[in-house]
């Protein structure tokens, strides 16, 4: 075959393919074919750039098929242990179950606090859509928050502010005040909610995280379940107010 100049090279460098090819009527089996860089007086400056002038079945003996591959980088997941693994996914999982245990642990007990507070029990579902504007508020400050301070701030404060928000409710002498402590409890939640998932991706590679956010589903899918039939049977025992000094 005919010798051609590298694009790359840039002294008397060439690239010289041999191949004996099968003659006709012989049933000759040709040889494979080599690949030989000459540089001539300079230095060899064979480069990721040369793969093109390669023909694709001799990329396999290109040195650039071994150099020039992506490297997936590393993550800090990747030291971690087994259990260290699940004891995050435990811990992420948990942290996205305040929101459901939130809005589905008291609904049994709506009709007892409207009889309490002598008000109508549409003044005591306030308190429902006042806990989802909270989490619509939240989760957009927590998130620009958390990429400014890092994760672990955002969400101690985020619990912090669960706390004293449930707190809040269990204390509340009438519609005004719950609706004003479901909002502060709403904006702590959605910061367990959102970071734990933020926290997956920071810590696991994009082809751990899917499988990852399938198992901490599985955790938040059981909350919704629970929370009303453990909510009515403390209802019944101990009172509406147990509901939130629970979740405080």
């Amino acid at each position: 075959m005919a010798v051609r100049p590298l694009p790359w090279a840039t002294g008397a460098g060439t690239l010289e393919i041999d191949s004996v090819m099968a003659s006709k009527g012989k049933g000759r089996t040709g040889q494979r074919p080599s690949l030989n860089v000459f540089a001539g007086t300079g230095p060899s400056r064979h480069s990721p750039r040369c793969c093109a002038a390669c023909i694709p079945p001799l990329l396999a003996l290109c040195p650039c098929a071994r150099t020039a591959r992506p490297q997936i980088p590393a993550t800090p997941a990747d030291s971690y242990t087994r259990a260290r693994r699940i004891e995050l996914i435990a811990l992420f999982g948990l942290l996205t179950c305040f929101t459901p245990i939130g809005i589905d642990l008291y609904l049994p007990a709506l009709p007892t606090v409207a009889r309490e507070f002598h008000a109508p029990i549409a003044a005591i579902e306030h308190s429902l859509a006042t806990f989802f504007l909270g989490l619509a508020v939240g989760q957009a400050v927590v998130g620009p928050l958390s990429d400014r301070f890092g994760r672990r701030m955002p969400i101690i404060a985020g619990l912090a502010l669960y706390v004293v928000g449930s707190a809040g409710c269990a204390l509340a002498q009438g519609p005004l005040m719950l609706d004003v402590a479901r909002f502060v409890q709403a904006c702590g939640s959605c910061a367990g909610t959102v970071l734990a998932r933020a926290c997956v991706r920071d810590l696991f590679r994009p082809s751990e995280a899917a499988r990852i956010f399938a198992q901490m589903l599985l955790i938040l899918s059981v909350s919704p379940l629970f929370a009303p039939f453990v909510g009515g049977w403390m209802l019944v025992i101990t009172g509406w107010r147990s509901l939130f000094w629970l979740q405080a």
